[in-house]
Order: C-alpha cells, then structure tokens, then sequence
C-alpha cells in the first residue's frame, strides 16, 4: 500500500517575525520606501525560509493527514510543535492519554495503523520566542528580495544557507 502525506495550513501565522522598521534598518533605508514593498520582502523571505528549513516561525495551525499509516511513531512536520489539537486514527479521535507527545514527536499506540489526521499548533509563540538567528536569515533574505535578486541566486545565497543550517531539519 502507498503512504500519502497531506498538510493543510488550517489558521495562518498573524503578522511577521520581523518588522518592516527593523527590515529599513537592517538595509539602511530612509523613511521614504514604501512599507507595503518592504513587507512583501518579508512575506517573501519568510515563506522561502519555511520552506527551506520545513518549520514554522510564527504559531500557525496545520493539519497533516497521513494515509496507510503503519507504525507508532511520526514526526509531525514544520516544527516547533507548540500543542497537538486533536488526533484520529481511522476517524476515530484519540484522548490524550492514549498518545504521547515529544518535541515533534508523536508516539501512537502500539499497531496503530490506517488514515492518521492531526491538528496542531506550530510555530512560535510570540516574535519575541522566534530565536535571534532566524531573525536574522529573514533579514538577510529580504533584502536578497528587496535587491530584486533572481530566486535561483536566494537559493544558492551562502549566507542564508548558513544563517539557516542550524535551524533546518535533517532530510531522511
């Protein structure tokens, strides 16, 4: 049987990591840029950084459903994992105490195995929480965009990437 893995952003993040005044420091800019692009450079950073890293920066809620599930472990994708709202297995809900939960680790009962749906919050809490060197490969990266950089030139940027190791998970 094939393995099928579905996530859906049920509640996107409010607000950004990093402010547009932050961002017009960080690029030595006048008063006179407009915020609007300033913040679609954010936007853009902080999208292409949750994609290269698989986490999440500001609390956001998601949903994965994963199909043929067989095992009773799963490692719930874009951490951090704030809380887990709800779990199913074969539509039928779980209660708390018949799962564990460990970092991004879910742990399910022994033989669990069908359709996995889960809820949960991801992300982090505040901008405060969002640890300093994220800040700043957002920084770094919006202003790749705001230097109207091509994307291939963002993805192969040395310094994101380093900016950005310590924080990507490891790919399996």
């Amino acid at each position: 049987m094939h393995t099928s893995l579905n996530i859906t952003e049920i509640t996107p993040a409010l607000g950004t990591a990093v402010t547009s005044e932050a961002l017009r420091l960080f690029l030595r800019l006048d008063d006179m840029e407009p915020v609007d692009f300033l913040n679609d450079c954010l936007a853009a950073a902080e999208d292409f950084i949750q994609r290269k890293a698989g986490l999440s920066l500001l609390q956001r809620r998601l949903k994965v459903a994963v199909t043929n599930f067989n095992g009773d472990g799963f490692i719930l994708p874009h951490p951090p994992v704030l809380s887990v709202i709800s779990v199913n297995v074969n539509g039928e809900a779980q209660t708390a105490d018949t799962y564990k939960f460990l970092g991004s680790q879910l742990y399910l009962p022994n033989g669990a195995c069908g359709d996995l749906e889960v809820i949960y919050d991801a992300g982090y809490a505040t901008t405060a929480d969002c640890p300093p060197g994220l800040k700043r490969a957002i920084l770094h990266v919006a202003g790749l965009f705001y230097e109207d950089r091509p994307p291939e030139a963002i993805e192969r940027d040395k310094t994101a990437l380093a900016l950005l190791k310590p924080f990507m998970r490891l790919k399996i």
